[in-house]
């Protein structure tokens, strides 16, 4: 399968594994790979009858959520399908818990909840969001900002990455920052 664009869909905590799998079965997707078990993500994965499109169930436990990603031909329509069968988190309430958080634990959480709903495709305002959480002064909402912005990807996150591999005066952090812009141009940016 040719790279196509990923779409995220966060679950809410209502929503379980065998919901997913269910619809996956109403969808007529079939249950093409069961990752092993490791510390970091448990991981199901189907695919579409015309093997065009995939559907992952993702509890990714470096952050803490649960997610659907979607990738291939039919993940946009997939996508909506899927909105009207199960309960997702729409974007708007991470807006709503981003435009909310004041405290370190409140930032840190809703910059995860901002990767677990972020696609390939640029979001202006989940952007905003990145580049303000990027400077926070607490370190460890950078950290987790810097972590997250590997979900989406998007380039233009270089400017603010340099800046914090560059000027940083936490020294963590602009390690991080140098890991994570690396990290990007290797694995995705360069592949574009």
């Amino acid at each position: 399968m040719a790279h196509q664009k990923r779409i995220r869909l966060l679950l809410t905590s209502a929503t379980s594994e065998v919901d997913v799998a269910r619809v996956a079965g109403l969808l007529h997707c079939s249950l093409h790979y069961l990752r092993p078990e490791n510390p970091m993500a448990h991981e199901r994965i189907w695919i579409t009858e015309d093997q065009s499109t995939l559907l992952s169930y993702l509890e990714d436990r470096a952050i803490g959520l649960r997610y659907l990603s979607l990738q291939g031909k039919d993940a946009a329509e997939l996508a909506e399908q899927i909105k009207q069968m199960i309960p997702v988190v729409p974007v708007e309430a991470v807006y709503q818990m981003l435009d909310a958080a004041t405290s370190r634990d409140e930032w840190i959480a809703a910059i995860y909840h901002a990767a677990a709903v972020s696609s390939e495709d640029l979001d202006p305002q989940l952007l905003s969001y990145f580049e303000k959480a990027m400077t926070h002064p607490e370190p460890d909402v950078r950290k987790a900002a810097l972590f997250a912005a590997s979900y989406p990807g998007w380039r233009e996150l270089r400017g603010p990455l340099e800046r914090l591999r560059d000027h940083d005066p936490d020294p963590a952090v602009r390690t991080m920052a140098e890991m994570t812009l690396n990290s990007l141009a290797q694995n995705v940016w360069d592949k574009e």
